[in-house]
């Protein structure tokens, strides 16, 4: 990572928002808005997906073997993860389900899925759907990823599949499962995260590696990807974490950091 890319996931790692999301009503903010976050993961994988399959020939190189392989590991975990009673769900209707315990407005999501089946451009579905301002800037920035060279896609479905989040957050949701419903959420963030890795390797990451080869434009291009996707998180997780200070202004957090526009600034 660049010095950057390095300080933005440093950035979101250690951001205040984890530390205000404390109670039910907390819970039900972030998961309302977070749920594009998730949709973006899973917009961006199917894409990828497609990418990987229309560059396919009957002979293959080794390295997009290995891509494929990768492809198809994560795209089992992501949408087709078999669950203890036999059935399949995805990581999305896993997190669906999280709403629907905390008792969370899943109108907006439900009408956003189904404006999305009747292949409504995302722009207008997010809009009909009327998600928060913050939510709708966010999806929307979702769109161009989504329209970019494979390489770059790559490098947006890693940092979307969140590996900044910090084992706190989680240990923080086992603190309220005491007193709410967040044992499919703690579920939905443990496969999501850690299903997607193992001890020290990253399969988003290693096919990043494998589309931009040793190609230094192509780094650079997925570099600025990074960047790109953090940026956007970053000011999601700054608009949550003001309006969550305002329910709890005398929340302890562990690190402030100085507006974004002067980290992009910095050499």
């Amino acid at each position: 990572m660049s010095f950057m890319t390095d300080r933005l996931f440093q950035i979101l790692e250690s951001h205040r928002l984890y530390d205000y999301i404390c109670d039910r009503s907390s819970l039900r903010l972030f998961l309302e808005r977070h749920i594009v976050c998730v949709w973006s993961y899973q917009a961006l994988l199917k894409s990828l997906h497609r990418d990987l399959v229309l560059l396919s020939h009957p002979v293959q190189s080794e390295p997009f073997k290995e891509a494929m392989y990768l492809m198809s590991e994560i795209v089992l975990d992501e949408l087709v993860e078999a669950q203890a009673d036999g059935s399949f769900h995805s990581h999305l209707e896993l997190y669906l389900d999280a709403m629907y315990d905390l008792g969370c407005d899943t109108q907006r999501v439900n009408l956003f899925f189904e404006q999305l089946e009747r292949k409504t451009p995302v722009k207008k579905a997010l809009q009909m759907a009327g998600f928060a301002g913050e939510a709708q800037v966010y999806g929307n920035a979702t769109i161009k990823h989504l329209h970019a060279a494979t390489h770059m896609k790559a490098a947006a479905l890693f940092y979307e599949g969140e590996p900044f989040i910090p084992d706190a957050f989680l240990q923080r949701l086992d603190e309220l499962a005491g007193k709410y419903r967040v044992d499919r959420l703690i579920d939905y963030f443990e496969r999501h995260i850690e299903g997607l890795k193992k001890p020290g390797f990253s399969a988003a990451g290693r096919l990043v590696e494998i589309l931009c080869q040793d190609n230094q434009l192509l780094h650079e291009d997925a570099e600025s990807v990074a960047q790109a996707v953090m940026k956007q998180r970053v000011e999601l997780w700054d608009s949550l974490a003001k309006q969550l200070e305002v329910r709890h202004p005398s929340a302890a957090y562990r690190n402030t950091h100085p507006p974004l526009k002067l980290l992009v600034n910095q050499p």
